[in-house]
């Protein structure tokens, strides 16, 4: 008999024996064939030693906690008492402009190998939306999907009404300088009436992308928080000018690895005129010049615009990220 519950602490040591499994098998997963075939006949610590040089105890280290902490949500599925899955989710409180929403983000959906091909995993998803339906006052749930090794777990959620919002592009920067059409500096405090012109149009164009986030909410961006972020050593704001107008705007971060550009906003009356694609190549050289080798962003996918955009700035989709927005 399959039944899915919450888990309690008399669960502590098979939680970890499944979580151990499940980290065990997306280690594997991401391994080269080259190395699969060396470690064929090797049992899985052995790899987990030689390879990854892993133990047990670091692998499952805090997985308990994890599943136990009240600032999360997990479900577990269970066959005649014994556990062979379970949906893995924390909780976030989200700010959007004064208003806010909790978000449930779901880390972890797995299977035990020999349960698969049942509709389990359709099974566990669907009660763990449930459970948060009758439990939780939020508003969405949402998964963050690695193309490159989850495309099983993205048709999972495709086929239980998640739908894809927003994808994570990423480009690998060559040694090439590259061209910059306009004026591209970087933003000073004088900008701000200009500059946080085309910070709310961005945002409230988001509505047609997202109204379960953005919808009656007014749309502040204020001078303080401006000035705030252009004292961050590690945020950046620059603007594009045409005929001394500020024509496009951009705030990046610097990463550990990365710089992760956040906004982007180009006029409307110079849109198509090259302002985007100067923009992102005063980043990428920002970038070089820096030593980092790659850049990613972020952008709605019903935005079909911008991901084309992104695409022709040869940058890839390494990311997806599904939303089921919550009844009621």
């Amino acid at each position: 008999m399959i039944t899915v519950r919450e888990p309690a602490i008399a669960d502590s040591a098979e939680i970890e024996s499944v979580f151990y499994e499940s980290k065990m098998e997306n280690f594997i997963d991401t391994l080269p064939p080259e190395l699969l075939k060396m470690a064929k006949g090797l049992g899985m610590n052995n790899i987990m030693k030689d390879m990854a040089r892993l133990n047990y105890d670091d692998v499952v280290a805090g997985s308990v906690e994890s599943f136990l902490d009240h600032r999360n949500r997990c479900m577990i599925m269970e066959e005649n008492g014994k556990i062979i899955g379970y949906c893995l989710a924390s909780t976030e409180i989200v700010n959007n402009f004064g208003k806010y929403k909790l978000i449930i983000g779901i880390g972890d959906i797995y299977i035990r190998k020999k349960h698969r091909r049942k509709g389990l995993g359709s099974k566990l998803l669907k009660d763990f939306i449930d459970y948060m339906n009758k439990h939780e006052e939020c508003s969405i749930i949402s998964v963050l999907i690695d193309e490159q090794y989850n495309t099983v777990n993205a048709k999972l959620f495709e086929k239980n009404g998640f739908i894809l919002e927003k994808l994570g592009y990423k480009l690998k920067l060559g040694n090439r300088k590259y061209n910059v059409g306009h004026t591209v500096r970087s933003a000073v405090p004088s900008d701000y009436q200009g500059y946080a012109k085309l910070m709310i149009d961005m945002y409230e164009s988001f509505i047609s992308f997202d109204e379960n986030i953005y919808n009656g909410t007014e749309v502040v961006f204020s001078e303080r928080y401006y000035l705030e972020e252009l004292r961050e050593p590690n945020c950046f704001h620059i603007v594009c000018e045409i005929d001394n107008d500020i024509a496009g705007i951009c705030m990046f971060r610097s990463e550990e690895n990365c710089i992760d550009i956040h906004t982007v906003s180009v006029a409307e009356n110079y849109v198509k005129r090259g302002v985007a694609t100067s923009l992102y190549h005063s980043v990428f050289n920002f970038a070089q010049k820096r030593g980092y080798s790659e850049i990613i962003a972020v952008v709605f996918a019903q935005n079909e615009a911008s991901c084309k955009f992104h695409e022709h700035m040869m940058m890839r989709p390494s990311k997806h990220r599904y939303i089921y927005k919550i009844s009621g």
